[in-house]
């Protein structure tokens, strides 16, 4: 099975920012915002040797539902290529 975006179960902070936020730079204030949201316990998360991940079941409560997170997810695999290649 070849991993993608759709069929991930826990998301870096990273993909979470632009998950929430759409496109963004990789460290901008988006991404600060999102990190003090999970260190601050505002946004549930899991925590593996200082990495945060996020569910995708958070996500889908954030975002009011499955459907939703689906299109957030397309909107993204489609303007922002997660790990480039190069």
């Amino acid at each position: 099975m070849v991993l993608t975006i759709y069929n991930k179960a826990l998301f870096n902070l990273i993909e979470t920012t632009q998950i929430l936020f759409g496109p963004c730079k990789r460290k901008g204030s988006e991404y600060a915002r999102v990190n003090r949201m999970v260190k601050d316990g505002a946004i549930n998360s899991i925590t593996d040797r200082g990495r945060f991940y996020v569910t995708r079941k958070t996500l889908e409560d954030f975002m009011g539902s499955e459907v939703a997170l689906k299109k957030a997810l397309q909107n993204l695999d489609n303007v922002v290529e997660l790990y480039p290649d190069s």
